[in-house]
């Protein structure tokens, strides 16, 4: 951020914005894997550094703050009003690429972070203070989440893009808020990509012999008319049940008798290329996608107004499945799961599970037999420790 060239006053705001915006980004996602970690910013002196103890939340989550609300005062100079079709700076890079966070995922981001902090007990924070928990903070969340989504005016993604065996999950589409982009020129290796691990139809990596899937009781709980199950390979799944879902002949298929049963087909090689891996691991990802703003709004409304939550779970699963129903008496719960079936393999579930406290159960599913344990509440590992090469440098961090 300091070494920013401020030769264009316009730009230089620009990549400010964008830099804030990462690093609210970065110290959100170490919060949640750490729990807690050092403040490093560019006013950070190596002095400072050597000696530089752990923030604690309220600490942690106050810089963050700062940040999403300099990149929002920033971004709002570059949007366009829509009755005057005019902005107050004109944008050099700001909402050109989709690698470039834009205000409607600055909101995100503050909506992901209340999510957070509405796990913990109320500190009846006045109105006027970032710093929220407890219902207050789902209430910012819900607020956000909403602000994020009128702001991008982003339709969610259709059951035509979901299901297409080329361009499923591959391609940017009108859905995603903000995304990583590669071509073929930053393809480093057959291996050395999400597709080759992430693809079934990847002839050329590990995909078709990893068989990422999801588990058995996910597989049996999603709805039959829920159209995201089409690319799940079932555990009595045929060629001819599956062929309008991959670009597998029937005898690639049939060669393929290891292909095990709940094999997700949800991420395709680029162009659906299964054998020239420079052009099918060159895949763009989401990072932000707007429906995940749906499933905070309603997660967290369900925190403070179940009705009103249940109401926005109907409107949103419709679009998933026309027959959707909901029978049970945890609806914070059922969020969760659907959640968890819309961004399978996007990088959600963990951070929602630790958030939860949710415990795993694997005896009931589809695990080897040296895979079956049941926890009570969050895994241990969940927690990361900070490296050795930190706190050997930095005097002020202790692993205790």
């Amino acid at each position: 951020i300091a070494a920013v060239d401020d030769s264009e006053y316009a730009l230089k705001k620009e990549r400010v914005a964008e830099l804030k915006f990462l690093r609210a980004q970065y110290y959100l996602r170490l919060k949640v894997l750490f729990n807690a970690v050092p403040w490093v910013d560019e006013n950070t002196t190596e002095a400072q550094a050597k000696a530089n103890p752990r923030c604690n939340r309220e600490e942690l989550f106050r810089h963050i703050f700062d940040d999403l609300a300099e990149a929002v005062e920033i971004m709002s100079l570059y949007e366009v009003d829509p009755e005057t079709g005019e902005s107050e700076l004109e944008a050099t890079v700001y909402g050109t690429s989709p690698t470039y966070p834009t205000l409607a995922a600055v909101y995100g981001l503050y909506a992901r972070a209340y999510l957070w902090l509405g796990g913990f007990e109320a500190n009846n924070a006045e109105e006027s203070d970032p710093y929220k928990t407890g219902e207050a903070a789902y209430r910012e969340a819900a607020r956000y989440a909403r602000l994020a989504i009128e702001t991008s005016q982003a339709p969610i993604t259709t059951e035509q893009e979901w299901l297409s065996v080329t361009n499923a999950f591959n391609t940017v589409i009108p859905s995603w808020l903000w995304a990583t982009v590669q071509s073929s020129d930053t393809v480093m290796s057959n291996l050395y990509a999400f597709a080759a691990h992430m693809c079934p139809e990847a002839a050329y990596g590990y995909g078709p012999l990893a068989c990422h899937g999801v588990s058995s009781t996910m597989y049996d709980r999603i709805h039959n008319t829920d159209f995201r199950k089409k690319v799940i390979v079932g555990p009595n799944t045929t060629y001819d049940d599956f062929k309008n879902y991959t670009t597998m002949s029937r005898d690639e298929w049939e060669a393929l008798a290891y292909m095990a049963p709940y094999t997700s087909f949800k991420f395709r090689p680029f162009g659906g290329e299964r054998n020239d891996y420079m052009r099918g691991n060159a895949v763009n990802l989401p990072i932000m996608r707007v429906e995940e703003l749906y499933f905070i709004e309603m997660e967290a409304t369900s925190h403070f107004d179940e009705a009103e939550a249940q109401k926005l779970l109907y409107t949103f699963m419709a679009t998933r499945d026309s027959k959707y129903f909901y029978i049970g008496s945890d609806l914070a719960e059922e969020i969760v799961f659907q959640k968890q079936v819309e961004f399978w393999g996007e990088g959600q579930v963990l951070f929602d599970m630790k958030r939860l406290n949710m415990g795993v159960n694997t005896t009931e599913a589809n695990y080897p037999s040296g895979m079956l344990f049941k926890s009570e509440g969050r895994l241990p590992w969940w927690n990361m420790s900070i490296p050795s090469g930190e706190y050997m440098v930095n005097k002020g961090i202790k692993n205790d």
